[in-house]
């Protein structure tokens, strides 16, 4: 494919993983000899997430009141909604792209496979007369698929800030999850033998954490190590989940990336008030969980636990949760399947080559 210039707009709302994926994105067409423009409101994230000083340069500053530019791109991506500035709109009306995208959030919704592809006609604003396709990732040959592995260097214990001398029987866990989670649960779960906890996230889930550790009967306190992480780059973290036993993860990027891993994980996914995220959640599970009922029907109850949707103390005694050895089986058969559907790229890359 000729090498065409894409430009990829991304808002960051309260979190930092629509950033992520939008970093990843640009990264992946980079590598396929694309050029990029990653147009953001707020890069301040990209000071640890980038993996390099050079992946910052592609980053430019939100147009809102005017977009300077010599050229517009060929290919423009929207990225989740973020709803373009009209003084972009008003020049992609001067220089109609040769596609228009508008990249949604990730879902194992049925409905997705159905809306996946569609155009939209612009009815309003600068942009009147123009369309917008939507591509939807998701699971499944009919959606746009996923962001792809990234290849990493072979793992070095020693190139990431973890202790290198860890007990034999020792656990270790990746934790990266929303304020809200019910912390004390996961930690008695986790406390029935010795494991280490990599805390991802700031100062105040470090002290949550600490907080919910101090709350264990002693007992059980003396099996749980936690250990701090500092901000990892994208790829860093992606070494840590291959090293873990058990991840957990949050939001979209991370889940996705563990899933990659094809270790045990546990997704702590991003609440709405509206409870959209319940459906969102029991979508995943209708196409993740073992076929056995009996082992889905208790993974269903810690997911569900862990996401607030059933008594945390279903996550705190369920112990056939798949959350140890018992899932890696499950977990690398999963990253199997996942590679025989679409690659989230490819499919954003055929569908600009397809428009003259």
């Amino acid at each position: 494919m000729p090498s065409l210039l894409w430009d990829v707009f991304c808002r960051v709302v309260d979190n930092h993983g629509d950033l992520g994926v939008c970093l990843r994105l640009t990264r992946e067409l980079m590598a396929r000899g694309q050029r990029v423009r990653l147009w953001v409101d707020d890069a301040r994230a990209l000071t640890w997430m980038a993996t390099s000083s050079e992946e910052r340069t592609w980053v430019h500053p939100w147009p809102e009141l005017s977009w300077s530019v010599a050229d517009v791109g060929d290919v423009i991506i929207e990225a989740f909604g973020c709803h373009l500035a009209p003084c972009v709109e008003a020049r992609l009306a001067q220089a109609p792209p040769r596609a228009w995208i508008n990249l949604e959030y990730l879902s194992a919704e049925p409905w997705v496979a159905r809306t996946h592809g569609l155009s939209s006609p612009v009815l309003s604003g600068p942009a009147k007369g123009l369309s917008k396709r939507f591509c939807f990732p998701g699971f499944g040959a009919q959606t746009g698929g996923l962001l792809r592995a990234e290849e990493v260097d072979p793992f070095d214990p020693h190139s990431l800030p973890i202790p290198c001398q860890l007990a034999p029987e020792e656990r270790t866990v990746s934790l990266f999850c929303y304020p809200h989670a019910p912390l004390d649960a996961l930690l008695y779960r986790l406390s029935d033998r010795p494991t280490r906890v990599m805390v991802l996230g700031d100062a105040a889930m470090t002290a949550a954490c600490t907080q919910a550790h101090q709350r264990l009967p002693a007992e059980r306190a003396s099996n749980i190590t936690l250990h701090p992480m500092p901000k990892l780059h994208q790829l860093d973290y992606d070494r840590l989940l291959k090293l873990c036993d058990l991840n957990v993860v949050r939001g979209e990027d991370s889940f996705v990336r563990a899933q990659w891993a094809g270790k045990p994980f546990l997704w702590h996914i991003y609440h709405q008030d509206d409870g959209a995220h319940a459906a969102k959640l029991n979508a995943f599970l209708d196409i993740w969980l073992p076929k056995d009922p009996q082992l889905a029907s208790a993974w269903r109850r810690s997911w569900h636990a862990w996401n607030g949707l059933t008594p945390a103390l279903e996550l705190a005694k369920n112990h056939a949760d798949g959350l140890d050895s018992d899932g890696l089986g499950h977990a690398l058969r999963w990253r199997d399947t996942l590679r025989h559907w679409p690659d989230l790229v490819d499919t954003l890359m055929q569908w600009a080559q397809a428009n003259p």
